[in-house]
């Protein structure tokens, strides 16, 4: 019942849902500086000026069969899948080619993996603010110290419950698009992750 009111309260009045979601956030945290999720803190140190990137339709198209191309068995395990670059020609036609909105076989073998994964980091590299968003990224920094100064197992497993927590809270005030996105890269990299652990242990 609590579930079905939330969810009509985050589409019926999405302003009061961002304030409450900041307001558990702050509780949790135990933070009276609301500041930690209004003011934009840039995590990067390069100009946005610079930034070439935006989620438009064709772009999030293509940046989604790049993710789901990636993410297939075969393409999961490759070694080395965001550490070795591929041919950098080929890279910029594939970015070329994802900002004209042209359709790309992926499986055609025109692009290798490694050239697939360098561009997805590439457009990531280059979006003008974080997919969790510039306004929360000092809130994610302090999520991840919460564990930090903890002197015992049971103090450790209830910073991470709360770290948990918190990062949902977070990911509620992240706009559809960028969360969608974010979802998806982060459902590749736990794939990426767990292919890596596979392959540990059997060696």
């Amino acid at each position: 019942m609590a579930s079905n009111m939330i969810k009509n309260m985050k589409k019926k009045d999405p302003e009061a849902y961002i304030s409450l979601v900041k307001r558990l956030f702050s509780e949790e945290l135990e933070c009276a500086d609301m500041n930690i999720l209004s003011e934009p803190q840039h995590s990067k140190k390069v100009s946005r000026k610079d930034s070439t990137c935006s989620l438009t339709g064709s772009r999030l198209d293509a940046l989604y069969h790049v993710i789901e191309f990636l993410g297939m068995d075969k393409n999961v395990t490759e070694e080395g899948i965001f550490r070795k670059t591929g041919r950098l020609k080929k890279q910029h036609e594939l970015l070329e080619r994802m900002d004209k909105g042209e359709e790309i076989d992926f499986h055609a073998g025109h692009f290798t993996i490694h050239e697939c994964a360098s561009v997805l980091k590439t457009f990531l590299g280059k979006l003008p603010e974080p997919l969790v968003t510039d306004g929360c990224y000092s809130a994610h920094l302090a999520v991840a110290l919460l564990s930090d100064n903890c002197k015992s197992q049971e103090e450790t497993s209830a910073a991470v419950e709360k770290q948990i927590f918190c990062t949902q809270l977070l990911f509620e005030l992240i706009p559809e698009e960028p969360f969608r996105l974010l979802k998806d890269l982060l459902f590749l990299l736990h794939g990426v992750q767990c292919s890596a652990r596979t392959s540990a242990v059997q060696s």
